[in-house]
């Protein structure tokens, strides 16, 4: 749905790996658990870097999952507000 004719960017592929464990967490908590630690292996000029994300990286990708699921329970619900009653002719 997000990269139907390309990869992610990292930054991309950081938020939807992040995703991706957060909701396993919510649906099995039994066997997925808190706290999130994530790693990352990036290849540059044929050099790899391997790193792990700090918590304030990891803080602010919760929070961008946070408002993206936020913002789709949201998106298809009718605003609430109260119908006009339609004048009889």
């Amino acid at each position: 749905m997000f990269w139907p004719d390309k990869l992610p960017t990292i930054g991309e592929g950081k938020l939807a790996a992040y995703w991706a464990l957060d909701y396993s967490i919510k649906a099995s908590p039994g066997y997925v658990s808190l706290p999130i630690k994530m790693a990352i292996l990036e290849s540059s000029d044929g050099n790899l870097r391997a790193y792990e994300l700090e918590d304030q990286e990891l803080s602010t990708l919760g929070q961008l999952v946070d408002d993206a699921e936020t913002f789709l329970k949201a998106f298809n619900k009718p605003e609430d507000k109260k119908t006009e009653e339609i004048p009889k002719p």
